[in-house]
């Protein structure tokens, strides 16, 4: 069996194979155990999706406002009775194995409207398709609605998780950097909860290491097999309807199609296909976008009442310093390194200590250093093309998404950017993986420790999961 799982994750020859293993095994377990012990609604804006879902799965074409069953409303109600709660004693219910017996009553199958969707950006139906296909088969089986939200969860993370394992089998070298992002607990967590970044993950995690993967051949003049090609354009195409502004990973199109056109290492017929392409992924981004931009109107976001798109982008163009200075200072004054855990028992365990934090960013850094098997070196300039490019679009990406935050859910004329959590950046660290020179390499013992130092931010929130079950 492990041998199958080693010869498709393309890592039968890699000698830390058997760490990888572990690893993925480890992400695969604590998300059973956060599926199922996790109170519903205990990750960040879990009742919105959960709203959004079911009324996608009522009807496609709803929009802030759906119908829902008074069932499924009084799940999410309860559920944020219980996380309000939480937040000012402790308590024993948030994870807990018997958290299911409060909803035992929740059967009530009348349609009623719901508001509980529109505080956030509006998403499409595809980011949402596992959960709104799960809810149409729960409804056809007929499931308990605590049973559909569960089998919601489940499905949700199957899917992320298929297309995490694919994508580490696509990355031709730093697997051992896109296991230690998904070793993140923050990050594993959003993989097990009903939210929009779960799909997004997932796509996000393939279409980079595919670009890797198409790069390299590229670069190197290997044969790119057209089914690869096809697979890339069909993952783009879907990247555009995923979560804003995951669309924006798109720009490696760019110098993905200079080294093709430059050294003449691609078809004329592939580089107007991969333009083509491009070109078709912008026109589908811009389409949605302006189809959905004011779908909520200028809602009230979580106690906000001054919100109007229009108002705040015409104050950001009068004053161009103050723009500037404004992000710059929401920017440098951000936690990233803030790595959230969700809803707790006790408010102290909602997010992972600093210090434990730091074995994730180091472990991520050093990883770019572990040597892969037969690892390519392709030259000097393509290198530098990709790792600048890669970079900059990363940098595009979070400017982007402060842009987002500050138009959608800032008050006009406010200073202080609101909603922005360091989860929405943990998607798009793929781009921060470099083509190699092969110099300055880690030895085989260096690899094995940055391998486990890595696990230890998981292996903690694994370990506050099982103080809480006991308690």
């Amino acid at each position: 069996m492990n041998q199958k799982l080693y010869k498709f994750l393309n890592i039968e020859n890699n000698k830390y194979k058997k760490i990888y293993l572990f690893q993925i095994s480890l992400i695969f377990f604590v998300g059973i155990l956060s599926i199922f012990f996790r109170h519903p609604m205990s990750w960040y804006d879990e009742q919105v999706h959960y709203a959004r879902v079911i009324t996608y799965s009522n009807d496609l074409g709803s929009t802030s406002e759906g119908s829902i069953e008074k069932g499924e409303q009084e799940l999410i109600n309860q559920s944020m009775r219980t996380i309000s709660k939480s937040l000012g004693e402790p308590t024993s219910e948030v994870i807990s194995f018997h958290w299911s017996n409060g909803f035992k009553d929740i059967s009530d199958t009348r349609i009623v409207k719901t508001k509980d969707g529109s505080p956030a950006a509006v998403y499409s139906p595809l980011v949402y398709s596992p959960y709104i296909v799960a809810a149409w088969i729960s409804k056809m089986i007929g499931l308990h609605t605590i049973s559909t939200f569960l089998f919601l969860r489940l499905i949700g993370f199957l899917t992320v998780f298929i297309l995490f394992l694919f994508s580490i089998r696509k990355i031709p070298f730093a697997k051992a950097a896109l296991i230690v992002i998904a070793l993140i607990p923050t990050v594993t967590i959003s993989f097990t909860a009903i939210s929009a970044d779960t799909l997004t993950y997932g796509l996000l995690f393939l279409v980079i290491s595919q670009f890797m993967s198409i790069y390299q051949k590229v670069s190197l003049s290997s044969n790119i097999k057209s089914k690869e090609i096809i697979s890339l354009i069909i993952c783009s195409l879907f990247l555009t309807l995923a979560k804003m502004p995951a669309f924006a990973v798109l720009a490696l199109y760019i110098p993905l199609i200079y080294i093709g056109v430059k050294n003449a290492k691609l078809s004329r017929k592939q580089n107007i296909i991969l333009g083509m392409t491009f070109i078709l992924c912008i026109i589908s981004a811009l389409a949605w976008y302006m189809s959905i931009k004011n779908i909520n109107g200028n809602v009230s976001y979580y106690g906000a009442e001054y919100i109007d798109q229009s108002k705040q982008f015409a104050v950001l163009l009068a004053h161009p310093l103050r723009t500037i200075r404004v992000f710059f200072e929401n920017i440098t004054n951000f936690p990233f390194f803030d790595f959230q855990l969700g809803y707790s028992d006790n408010t102290k365990w909602t997010h992972v200590p600093v210090l434990i934090s730091l074995f994730s960013v180091i472990g991520f850094i050093s990883s770019f250093r572990i040597r892969d098997e037969n690892q390519s070196i392709i030259n000097r300039e393509e290198r530098i093309i990709y790792n600048l490019s890669s970079k900059i679009i990363f940098l595009g990406i979070m400017l982007l998404i402060f842009l987002i935050f500050l138009l959608q859910s800032t008050e006009v004329g406010s200073e202080a950017i609101v909603g922005i959590q360091g989860r929405y950046f943990f998607a798009f660290l793929p781009l921060l993986i470099p083509f190699s020179n092969g110099k300055n390499m880690l030895d085989e013992t260096q690899s094995v420790k940055v391998l486990f130092l890595s696990t230890i931010p998981l292996v903690y929130y694994l370990m506050l999961l099982l103080v809480q079950l006991k308690n």
